[in-house]
């Protein structure tokens, strides 16, 4: 289920592609999970339940993100091209992959 582009890319890029769930919470879920506003944390176990509680609420939204695939989105959007950026990273095979996967292919 990979990407391909259709023509020669100007752009290459490898790294680790992350999906970015944006959303509006209580300060509550960030003490259930132990967390501290403006920080970053490695996720551990604990947190697994987070990503799927986050992408069900409402108004909550995904994007492609992470600093390499943030780069090749920026590089595409300055081309104006279509398919003139390419990425290659790894993702899992659940249901988050899908919507990175549908992120990147949107853009």
């Amino acid at each position: 289920r990979a990407l391909r582009c259709s023509a020669m890319a100007v752009v290459l890029a490898l790294g680790n592609p992350l999906l970015d769930i944006v959303a509006e919470i209580e300060e509550e879920m960030l003490t259930r999970y132990g967390l501290e506003l403006d920080t970053a944390v490695q996720a551990e176990e604990r947190h697994r339940p987070l990503f799927a509680e986050l992408a069900g609420l409402p108004g909550a939204w995904s994007m492609g993100g992470g600093m390499v695939l943030n780069s090749v989105r920026a590089a595409q959007w300055m081309l104006q091209q279509p398919g003139t950026t390419a990425f290659a990273g790894c993702v899992g095979t659940d249901a988050f992959a899908d919507t990175l996967r549908d992120c990147v292919r949107s853009e």
